[in-house]
């Protein structure tokens, strides 16, 4: 056998493994792109919220997301929740029902629960972190 049909067999043998490979992998991480894409496209304009929450009760003043007529996206929760699993899945309801049994707390008359609604948002934000 002479040194080009060695070349030649490795060089087919390279094409037949890598093609199939190189599909997989394409394929593979467009996927995880994909729901990269969408996770930060659900969790961006909550952070957003929580970032503005956390800010004005560090004032001590209600922010404009603590109005009663202030809309929450809670369709993008309940996404969130479609999207997490396990004790992650377990962490997240804990805290959001944390948070959102103090965000209730911030539209009544009385006295708010400032520093309550501070560490409730430091405690969900590291779960909606963007990826």
């Amino acid at each position: 056998m002479q040194y080009s049909d060695v070349v030649s067999t490795i060089a087919m043998i390279v094409a037949i493994v890598a093609v199939p490979a190189s599909g997989y992998l394409s394929y593979r991480y467009a996927v995880e792109g994909e729901k990269r894409k969408e996770w930060n496209a659900l969790t961006e304009p909550l952070l957003i919220i929580l970032e503005e929450q956390r800010s004005a009760c560090g004032k001590g003043v209600l922010s404009k997301h603590d109005r009663k007529d202030a809309s929450f996206p809670y369709i993008s929760i309940n996404a969130i929740k479609r999207r997490i699993s396990g004790q992650d899945l377990e962490k997240f309801n804990t805290r959001y029902s944390e948070y959102h049994k103090l965000k209730v707390m911030m539209t009544e008359p009385g006295e708010k629960p400032y520093a309550g609604m501070i560490r409730a948002i430091d405690q969900l934000s590291p779960l909606l972190k963007l990826k």
